[in-house]
């Protein structure tokens, strides 16, 4: 799942992501301005999860599909 988000206009936008194993997928859920990524997870299992954050306003990401693609 990735989102976005104009914190302030003048200075870009902060991009996030999460990826987990899509067999543990079950939905998306949202609550306000904050989304959700559902799992189903087994008591004493582990389970592998990868998150990230960028801004737009460094050089590196300052394209939304440059953060997709990178992720």
């Amino acid at each position: 799942m990735h989102a976005g988000e104009k914190v302030d206009p003048s200075k870009g936008a902060l991009g996030t992501a999460i990826s987990v194993n899509p067999e543990q997928l079950l939905s998306f859920a949202e609550a306000g301005n904050d989304r959700y990524v559902l799992i189903e997870v087994k008591s004493g299992k582990s389970f592998t999860y990868y998150a990230g954050a960028a801004w737009q306003g460094h050089n590196f990401f300052n394209k939304d599909d440059t953060w997709k693609d990178y992720f």
